[in-house]
């Protein structure tokens, strides 16, 4: 099976055990029984969406891996599929999963991989800027030509090198996503936050996403300062 293939049926198989853990969710909440169910009909849709690219009619898992068995990508396919990748919440997901096999990636390049930038302390305490995009598009760059050195050394096999690679652009691609403010909409709330957030909500009158929305807003604006004063810092 083409190594594209491969892909797609790891990223279904992200999407659809996400779908399944959002459905068995309980929560004696109603708030937060709710916002799983919406969870759960996102990633419905994308699976519904990557589906549609595919052309899949099956119904399980099964019936997509034999499926992706012979099917030979079209570009406009291949087109189709960069773009859904773009997707906040597949991002965050592959991310999150990309994030799992994080020390194992640290230990072999000999080096901690993080998106944390500099600090800054107020009268609400210490803040933390992330790297910006240009610096993590460096580290990148780095790390890939390191594992490129550990295979020319046979420090790791080929097996292990495409591995490791993947995992790194899969961790790169979701700090750089972060670092632009992409990732916020796709971000995990607690039974409080939304407690918080439905209160605000009904304080002005607002619905619950218009309240998401703003504060989603807020959270991409600080995050914008911090990395702005880190910039200054750095031009100093």
């Amino acid at each position: 099976m083409e190594k594209a293939n491969k892909r797609i049926i790891y990223e279904a198989l992200l999407i659809h055990d996400v779908i399944l853990r959002e459905r068995n969710a309980y929560s004696r909440d109603e708030d937060y029984a709710n916002y799983h169910s919406e969870r759960s009909d996102t990633y419905s849709k994308l699976e519904n969406t990557l589906n549609k690219i595919l052309g899949f009619n099956g119904q399980t898992m099964d019936d997509l891996m034999k499926y992706l068995s012979t099917l030979e990508l079209s570009e406009s396919q291949r087109r189709e599929l960069a773009q859904f990748r773009k997707d906040p919440f597949i991002i965050k997901l592959i991310g999150d999963a990309a994030m799992v096999k994080k020390a194992e990636l640290e230990k072999v390049l000999g080096v901690k991989i993080t998106n944390q930038g500099m600090a800054f302390a107020d009268q609400r305490g210490v803040s933390y800027a992330q790297k910006s995009e240009e610096q993590l598009e460096q580290e990148l760059d780095n790390y890939s030509t390191k594992l490129s050195q550990l295979l020319s050394t046979n420090a790791i096999t080929e097996e292990g090198y495409d591995s490791y690679a993947q995992t790194l652009n899969d961790i790169y691609n979701y700090y750089i996503s972060s670092s632009k403010g992409e990732l916020t909409v796709a971000r995990d709330l607690s039974a409080h936050q939304i407690h918080t957030i439905k209160a605000k909500a009904d304080d002005k009158g607002a619905s619950f996403q218009e309240q998401l929305s703003e504060d989603n807003e807020k959270i991409i604006i600080e995050s914008e300062e911090l990395q702005e004063l880190q910039n200054q810092r750095y031009n100093r």
